[in-house]
């Protein structure tokens, strides 16, 4: 008990940035792990083909967000946030009145086309209802989301997360027990109905502090820089997507289930990083604006040392993570998880640089650079898987985002030059000793796969160090988010 108040009493010493990156930090973990925890529930009261088509709706649901709401409650609406700070309540009214505008259309394109569609995506027409109307409301959650963590209001956030991580799946799972057949529509059907149920207090709420949904203003602004980052959203679904369908399509469904396996073990340390830059963004707005580079440097690099010893430790346990997550069958997978931590690692990088895309409103260097990568990706794949085999698939995405980090800097480089910004932000020279570092790491440990007791002498090793240089490691993460959430307005 004693010890419980102790965590308590230090984590209300935080600054408000750093309990607000804790508390995302656990809510994406509670969030991610509870889907995780309950996908054998789902694999075991579903027959195969319905666990299928529910998975088939998830991928669709992905693609089709892009095209129905063109993501507007992403990252260019959270810089408008602090751009038009005075005036946040019109716009956000104003961004739910496009993004139901955009559905609309959207909806209406469908209708007219729903049998070539349907057939294309192997869903029913009901199904595609439900998926657009779920668009409709994430995209009401996502922009209070965003109000959330740019103003580091976290408790709401926690509490909601949370409330809907555990009830999603329990009213699912009650929803495919009760009935005999088309279980996966149950699954959908269900989902819809709790976010419905959990989101549309959100739009109540904007609509009734500005009921003014239609300004002509803030539709060209979030068009005029949305529209160019379409092809971007697309093209990082491809990268995601793409390795899984040309393994299966060039060896087999059975190498493509292993691959499946490692990619989406190695891809849990965007657990870490997509909750390091929820909070970071906003923060790095408000710091470009103020021009505090220094400060932002500083912080950027002990970030991303962070997120490379993360995933130095999934690399390092990735034959004990492979071995608790599945069968011997699926040993392989423990090959392509190293790239693809590395490839996790290079997104967190290459954010960075974004960022200022983003503030600068330069989004068309993002739609280049993504297109490019995305078409770079299949031609690697197609020869490399075919040379190699499928653990090709996951060197040729670390190469893709090793490229995406060079090109987005050079992005940063050129943004600067325009707005007559001499200094270059970030130390280039340390974060290249960093990579190059984690890479070399990285290629090391795999030789230890095949040792246990050096792997598990090096865990022990750095568990020994981390403990006693706890008080600086959690000095550093205090003091990368300290000061007032205002410091850099």
């Amino acid at each position: 008990m004693a010890k419980l108040l102790h965590i308590k009493d230090r984590f209300r010493s935080l600054s408000e940035p750093a309990k607000a990156t804790i508390a995302f930090a656990v809510c994406m973990f509670l969030q991610k792990g509870i889907s995780v925890l309950t996908t054998p529930i789902f694999t075991r009261i579903m027959p195969t083909d319905q666990y299928g088509y529910y998975a088939v709706f998830t991928s669709w649901l992905e693609i089709v967000s892009v095209f129905a709401t063109f993501k507007i409650g992403g990252s260019i609406y959270m810089r408008a946030l602090i751009k038009f700070e005075d005036r946040r309540d019109e716009l956000t009214s104003s961004t739910i009145g496009l993004g139901s505008l955009l559905v609309c259309v959207c909806s209406i394109v469908y209708y007219i086309f729903r049998r070539e569609l349907n057939s294309i995506m192997g869903l029913s027409t009901g199904v595609v209802g439900v998926m657009l109307a779920l668009c409709w409301i994430e995209l009401a959650y996502d922009l209070w989301a965003s109000q959330q963590r740019c103003d580091y209001k976290f408790f709401g956030y926690a509490i909601l997360t949370v409330f809907i991580s555990v009830l999603k799946p329990t009213v699912g799972t009650i929803a495919v027990l009760s009935v005999d057949s088309m279980k996966a529509e149950a699954r959908i059907y269900s989902q819809a109905i709790v976010e419905f149920i959990c989101y549309i207090w959100i739009v109540v709420i904007f609509l009734y502090k500005n009921h003014h949904v239609v300004n002509l203003r803030f539709w060209r602004y979030s068009l005029a820089l949305n529209t160019p980052l379409v092809p971007h959203y697309l093209s990082r679904i491809v990268l995601g997507q793409c390795d899984r369908v040309m393994i299966n399509y060039m060896i087999g469904v059975t190498e493509a289930g292993i691959y499946s396996l490692g990619h989406s073990l190695a891809w849990l340390l965007t657990l870490v990083t997509n909750s390091i830059l929820s909070t970071l963004n906003p923060w790095m707005f408000r710091c470009i604006k103020r021009k505090d580079f220094d400060r932002l440097n500083t912080i950027c690099l002990r970030l991303l040392a962070m997120v490379a010893c993360v995933g130095w430790v999934m690399i390092l346990s990735a034959p004990e993570i492979v071995s608790v997550f599945a069968p011997d069958e699926y040993h392989m997978s423990i090959w392509v998880i190293p790239p693809l931590c590395m490839s996790v690692y290079f997104t967190f990088l290459y954010s960075l640089f974004a960022v200022f895309e983003y503030y600068y409103e330069k989004t068309r260097y993002m739609m280049a650079v993504s297109v490019l990568g995305g078409v770079l990706n299949i031609v690697l794949n197609y020869y490399f898987i075919r040379w190699f085999g499928m653990i090709a698939a996951g060197y040729t995405t670390m190469f893709c985002y090793i490229v995406f980090a060079i090109i987005h800097c050079c992005c940063m480089k050129l943004i600067l030059r325009e707005e007559k910004i001499e200094n270059m932000v970030f130390s280039v020279k340390q974060i290249c000793l960093i990579s190059i570092l984690f890479v070399i790491i990285g290629f090391i440990t795999m030789l230890l796969y095949g040792n246990s007791i050096l792997r598990y002498v090096c865990v022990l090793v750095m568990a020994v160090f981390a403990w006693l240089r706890r008080s600086e490691i959690c000095n550093v993460f205090r003091t990368s988010l300290d000061g007032d959430k205002n410091d850099c307005d």
